[in-house]
């Protein structure tokens, strides 16, 4: 250890500044090298969670036009509005069901 004392001012400054420097280099490429990680895992996440998020929510929306067309089935006037929400019902019931097939796989848990 003596010999760490035996140095002159600039010498000690010069080689602190270069453990600094080493220690900050590879703090910088462990943080670049986890950022790539973390880039990935949310890529996973937003292909699998997001996305079925998302086609439950429209499953949803359909799930709202159905009763809505139900409703509006139960006070319609002619036998042609009749039909005609039945047709939508019909309509909605699909595009529920192809939602909730779409989203089914794309949930990990």
């Amino acid at each position: 250890m003596k010999w760490f004392y035996d140095l002159k001012v600039g010498s000690k400054l010069i080689m602190g500044f270069l453990i600094v420097s080493l220690i900050t280099a590879a703090v910088g490429y462990f943080g670049i090298r986890n950022m790539g990680t973390i880039n990935n895992m949310a890529d996973v996440m937003y292909e699998r969670e997001l996305l079925g998020l998302s086609h439950i929510k429209e499953a949803n929306i359909n799930l709202v036009y159905i009763s809505r067309a139900e409703r509006n089935f139960l006070l319609a006037n002619t036998q042609e509005q009749r039909q005609n929400y039945l047709t939508n019902i019909d309509k909605y019931k699909a595009a529920y069901k192809e939602q909730l097939a779409k989203a089914k796989p794309l949930f990990a848990s």
